[in-house]
């Protein structure tokens, strides 16, 4: 069987990822698709535009088979954490092929690029007058790479394609990877030339108020209303570090120093887009900072690696392919809350899951949709075709 399986942050889902899987289907003729999403926060710590359930919905009527959730404390991570915790559990799934989006056909740039991260010793990289990207682009331009390719490799989207790349091939995962090549607008682009925008550019208008419907293969309702979750979202950050003042050591990237920081320089009377860049620096980039607020928020603590297969909506090819997996893994799969008690799960799978629940209701508060946190114990979401 061809099983493909696909990472999705899709935030917003738009006709971008409608083309992506349509372009699988097409292409590759998977026998099963099967995709990995974030929930209710990105990679990048941004609020995702969807609720879970609705973003569920939504790539079932895509032709998904099986969706699975990357819960909040294994996706609010760095990219390479995010991929790496993406394919323990797509290969958990057994799929044979990964296909990603990516700016280039040129997978030989991926592989160049690989070879040249393998072969760089750790402690050149240790230096505090340049950021690591900045000596890694160096590095990069005196090593034979063109600007041109060093430009390519700082776009997001190669990042993470990378990051998938290496994880397949230092964890030695038998899974095949494909290019899909982005169409119309980059990751980064805010002017739209089609009706294929990039997600960047569809919460920068919606931010703006403007009407984006001309961008989604459904209807605007189903997005939350950003300017208003950010401003709930501020708030919260400045009362957890301007008056709570209650920074323990355990928390999710205390030992960097990095919530003194927030707490010492963040300017949080505006709104959030201030506070980024009040604290933005060569150290810390927006992305980190957001990362590490959302977990100061709820008390994250670094956990030890633990397998976590969790259903979110599912197919009645979805659930035929899962019948013929191994059965040590499916006495780990599950959808609701309450199958946890059946599962042979350890304590770290049950706090993942605590996490993600608090992770729900913290979503639920900023989007004022009541009724997410119930949805909860109702998954698996199915889709009879």
């Amino acid at each position: 069987m061809k099983v493909f399986g696909i990472i999705l942050e899709a935030n917003p889902l738009h006709f971008g990822h409608q083309y992506f899987i349509k372009q699988i289907h097409a292409t590759y003729h998977p026998d099963i698709l099967i995709a990995i999403i974030s929930t209710s926060f990105t990679m990048r710590g941004e609020i995702s535009l969807l609720d879970k359930f609705t973003k569920t919905r939504l790539l079932l009527n895509e032709g998904i088979d099986i969706i699975l959730e990357l819960p909040f404390s294994l996706s609010v991570q760095s990219a390479d954490y995010f991929a790496k915790n993406c394919l323990t559990i797509l290969n958990q799934f057994q799929i044979t092929d990964l296909a990603f989006g990516s700016e280039t056909r040129d997978l030989n740039l991926y592989h160049r690029l690989y070879q040249f991260m393998t072969d760089i010793k750790p402690h050149i990289l240790q230096t505090k007058k340049y950021s690591k990207k900045q000596l890694i682009n160096q590095l990069l331009l005196s090593s034979n790479f063109t600007q041109n390719e060093i430009d390519m490799i700082n776009l997001p989207n190669f990042t993470l394609g990378f990051q998938y790349i290496k994880t397949i091939n230092d964890s030695h995962h038998p899974i095949n990877y494909h290019l899909i090549q982005r169409v119309a607008n980059n990751y980064y682009d805010q002017v739209a030339t089609s009706n294929i925008a990039s997600g960047t550019t569809i919460r920068h208008l919606l931010k703006e108020k403007k009407d984006i419907s001309f961008y989604l293969p459904y209807n605007q309702c189903y997005l939350i209303d950003l300017n208003q979750a950010e401003k709930k979202l501020l708030l919260l950050f400045e009362y957890e570090y301007m008056i709570k003042h209650n920074l323990e050591p355990t928390y999710f990237s205390y030992k960097e120093g990095i919530h003194n920081y927030i707490r010492k320089k963040g300017i949080f009377k505006f709104d959030l887009e201030t506070l980024q860049k009040s604290l933005k620096n060569k150290k810390y980039t927006i992305s980190h900072l957001n990362r590490s607020m959302l977990h100061m928020l709820l008390h994250t603590k670094e956990i030890e690696h633990s397998i976590y297969l969790r259903i979110l909506g599912i197919t009645p090819s979805g659930i035929k392919y899962l019948n013929g997996l191994p059965n040590s893994t499916k006495a780990s799969i599950f959808s609701s809350p309450k199958e946890l008690v059946k599962c042979q799960n350890n304590v770290k799978t049950q706090k993942i899951l605590a996490y993600e629940l608090q992770a729900t209701q913290l979503y639920q508060l900023l989007s004022s949709k009541d009724d997410l946190y119930l949805n909860e114990f109702k998954l698996p979401i199915r889709k009879d075709k």
